[in-house]
């Protein structure tokens, strides 16, 4: 199946246009993908595209496709328990030690590692949101995730799903921290415990998106 075909075309917006110096108007579209379409894989597992609470389902790793189903499925296809039905996004760091994690806060002397699970919260969404980490380097880290799209890129219809964010390190505290993300501050990271028996040893993440051009 193509893109052109897999893709919806919906949503008529009248954008304006100045084209010589003369003001004129045209009619475009705003692509969208259907609710649940692919966005993105890392390391085998799918992202998808959520498209409102009004087309949910609940599957077996969550209500698809909210940010907690794709880390439930990145978790469980890595070894981990399937967390389902276990609490909302900001739950993985406030009650991690019942998930079989280990909860390390931003700011603190542990750095992230790629497989930990970043989790945000911010006032306008207080049951926080999860992104997994896929790469992490000296100043900064990559970060998978589902159910969030910040900003938009040329010749894609939505935000894609992997994002960078800054890692800072301060050497008098030995200490580390990850920047906010938009509106979203992070608030620490939750790691497997080594009794969940993942399978190690991690690697950085091969990307794929779909393109639609």
């Amino acid at each position: 199946m193509t893109v052109a075909t897999y893709w919806k075309i919906i949503r008529p917006s009248i954008a304006l246009m100045i084209i010589a110096g003369a003001t004129g108007v045209f009619i475009g579209y705003r692509i969208e993908p259907p609710h649940g379409a692919t966005l993105g894989i890392v390391d085998g597992v799918s992202i998808h595209y959520h498209r409102g609470e009004a087309e949910e389902t609940r599957g077996r790793y969550g209500k698809q496709y909210e940010c907690v189903e794709f880390v439930n499925r990145w978790l469980a296809m890595h070894g981990h328990r399937n967390l389902t039905v276990t609490g909302h996004a900001l739950s993985y760091y406030t009650q991690a030690q019942d998930k079989g994690l280990v909860a390390y806060r931003n700011g603190g002397m542990e750095p992230p590692r790629v497989g930990d699970v970043l989790v945000f919260s911010s006032p306008a969404q207080p049951h926080g949101h999860v992104a997994v980490v896929i790469g992490v380097w000296d100043k900064g880290l990559k970060v998978a995730q589902q159910n969030l799209t910040l900003g938009r890129f040329a010749g894609f219809s939505v935000a894609l799903p992997f994002r960078e964010l800054g890692l800072s390190y301060d050497p008098r505290q030995g200490t580390y921290g990850v920047s906010d993300m938009g509106w979203l501050t992070c608030l620490g990271w939750a790691r497997p415990k080594p009794t969940a028996q993942l399978k190690y040893p991690y690697r950085p993440a091969e990307l794929s998106h779909i393109r639609d051009r």
